[in-house]
């Protein structure tokens, strides 16, 4: 009988084994899936912030890093987190919106502006002394001042 079926290609995430039976007169195909083959052959599209589209195979998948002030984790269900670490560095401000307080820092100057600074009762410890106008005094300079 002739072949009604033929499979050719260097595929290899995809086999055909071909198993002819002479004695009853058919041919048998098992075919087999080789899941890490097929992945180096599957894009995985991917973007950032709505960005422009890039892709890598699916056997390359993800690498998630480190940020400046993140730590990226990743568990064995793929599950990704990232943390914000406990001691940022490069901040240049901090606020809750744009009409509130906000912290900024820039070189060795930090500025509060948009609200009111309150201590809860605590001291603020170690003031250098007061020289302008709209500076503040500390104790010392106060009893000096006597």
């Amino acid at each position: 009988a002739r072949e009604a079926v033929t499979v050719t290609g260097d595929n290899k995430a995809i086999t055909v084994d071909v198993q002819p039976n002479a004695t009853n007169h058919t041919t048998n195909y098992q075919v087999n899936f080789n899941g890490k083959e097929a992945a180096k052959q599957i894009p995985l599209t991917y973007k950032e912030n709505g960005g422009n589209a890039r892709t890598v195979m699916l056997s390359e998948g993800l690498d998630f890093s480190n940020g400046v002030n993140t730590t990226a984790h990743t568990d064995a269900n793929g599950k990704v987190s990232f943390d914000v670490k406990g001691d940022l560095t490069n901040i240049t401000s901090i606020s809750n919106n744009s009409n509130g307080p906000k912290v900024s820092f820039g070189g060795d100057t930090v500025n509060i502006t948009g609200g009111n600074l309150n201590m809860g009762g605590n001291k603020i410890t170690n003031v250098q002394k007061g020289t302008n106008d709209t500076d503040a005094v500390n104790v010392k300079q106060l009893k000096d001042s006597r």
